[in-house]
């Protein structure tokens, strides 16, 4: 079967059934033109803005490069195992043919940043059996068919055929209320379009004059006026051909403007703010990007801190909530896979920063919250000692302040007391007292 994924140009459909969610075309979502007469979708605005291109793909590999990893439940309820020779890894890691995990979360995370939804399609080897590959849809070629209950169905477009599926069939993950930050960005992305074409238009046509040419000559005729200014339009444009010389009469002059017009500042400070409505919308802050509205430069601390920021208020929650989705809609539901749970590895983040993980090894040694060998794992670094042995050192949480393993603590013995030779006793009595034990001796 093949995709034929769209590139955001609106399509119009006809007539649309009852219960059918409203769309234009497959199209997500679009975005007036200032004079009404253009529309661009939302794929399209990512395309062509810079601040949401930069705001998308910073959420986008944030969220991606993070495992997701696959789990048994214990039987306590409370504890936990990887589990990496089952289906629901396989499932994870390749999804399908001839693509990885890194291609499932990132069509999957565009398709929900971009346009708020995103699907996948479970296929299943047989009726009643868990699914075996697992196929992102572009959101712009999907329509949920609702009724009063909500979604009970989906409808893929794919080339010209058309696919009917249920949601026991599908993995449909939505933003709060499926509202995507775009969408309350609509009048700011309209003016920020706008502005992109009052600027190529000003460098390509000159809407603000160069200079300014006077003269004491009345001119009054039409073909005089017409004449002056075909001679000078080679010296104002000063392309190709252009004359950089002048020769002018008496009483003639000519005079250029030089800086920026108080519009063209303007425009440039609502450009500013428009980055800052971005930022806002998908809760990230602008100088994770490189946008600094105050002008002044970023310091190490607060790089850091807004690195913190990133990871625990923009990709924490959303985390959570793809979590969520996937282990209720993938997992949950299917009754082969019993006690098995999907989770994010977030650990993934400090990868890039040694210190940071040499750090976070240190906090969970010194909390009991790991053993040795669940960081080597993390690390992907082989087990020290047999991974499985309970009594390993290796598989024990340490108890830092005692220096030995939880469960392992040594054996000590009580050393008995030996009686004090005949004397020792009168000695110690007379040196507490201050006496001497010697007989006294007359002279």
């Amino acid at each position: 079967m093949s995709f034929i994924v769209s590139e955001g140009m609106p399509r119009r459909v006809g007539d649309i059934a009852p219960g059918y969610e409203t769309w234009q075309g497959p199209s997500a979502g679009y975005i007036s033109g200032l004079r009404g007469s253009s529309t661009l979708t939302y794929e399209q605005i990512y395309r062509s803005q810079p601040a949401v291109y930069a705001v998308v793909n910073k959420i986008l590999k944030g969220l991606s490069r993070l495992p997701l990893l696959s789990y048994q439940m214990g039987d306590d309820g409370e504890s936990r195992a990887r589990i990496r020779a089952h289906a629901l890894p396989r499932l994870i890691k390749r999804p399908w043919m001839r693509h990885s995990d890194w291609d499932l979360k990132v069509e999957m995370i565009f398709d929900l940043l971009v346009h708020g939804k995103c699907l996948a399609w479970k296929f299943r080897p047989g009726p009643g059996q868990p699914p075996r590959e697992l196929w992102p849809i572009p959101w712009p070629d999907v329509q949920p068919v609702t009724d009063q209950r909500g979604i009970i169905g989906f409808n893929i477009y794919l080339g010209a055929g058309v696919y009917s599926i249920s949601p026991d069939d599908a993995v449909y993950l939505e933003m709060p209320h499926g509202v995507p930050p775009l969408e309350p960005l609509k009048r700011t992305l309209t003016l920020e379009e706008g502005a992109i074409d009052w600027q190529e238009n000003s460098l390509a046509n000159g809407v603000t004059a160069k200079a300014v040419f006077t003269t004491k000559i009345n001119v009054t005729n039409k073909p005089a006026m017409d004449a002056l200014r075909a001679e000078l339009m080679p010296l104002y444009a000063s392309g190709p051909g252009g004359r950089t010389l002048a020769v002018l009469g008496e009483g003639s002059d000519i005079k250029a403007l030089g800086g920026i017009s108080s519009t063209d500042l303007e425009l440039m400070t609502q450009r500013k703010f428009s980055r800052e409505e971005v930022c806002a919308c998908f809760d990230v802050q602008p100088s994770m990007l490189g946008f600094e509205s105050t002008g002044q430069p970023a310091t190490y601390a607060s790089a850091k801190e807004f690195a913190r920021a990133f990871y625990v208020d923009t990709l924490g929650p959303t985390v959570t909530m793809l979590e969520a989705g996937f282990n209720e809609q993938l997992v949950l539901c299917e009754p082969m896979w019993d006690g098995l749970f999907l989770a994010f590895d977030m650990s993934a983040l400090l990868r890039p920063d040694p210190e940071a993980m040499a750090r976070a090894d240190l906090m969970d040694m010194q909390s009991a919250t790991s053993t040795i060998n669940q960081r080597m794992a993390a690390r992907n670094q082989p087990p020290i000692g047999d991974p499985t042995d309970p009594t390993n050192p290796a598989n024990l949480p340490w108890v830092a302040g005692n220096g030995y393993p939880l469960g392992l603590a040594p054996v000590t013995t009580a050393t008995p007391l030996l009686e004090p030779p005949a004397g020792t006793a009168a000695l110690l009595e007379a040196a507490i007292l201050g006496k001497s034990s010697e007989p006294e001796t007359r002279g």
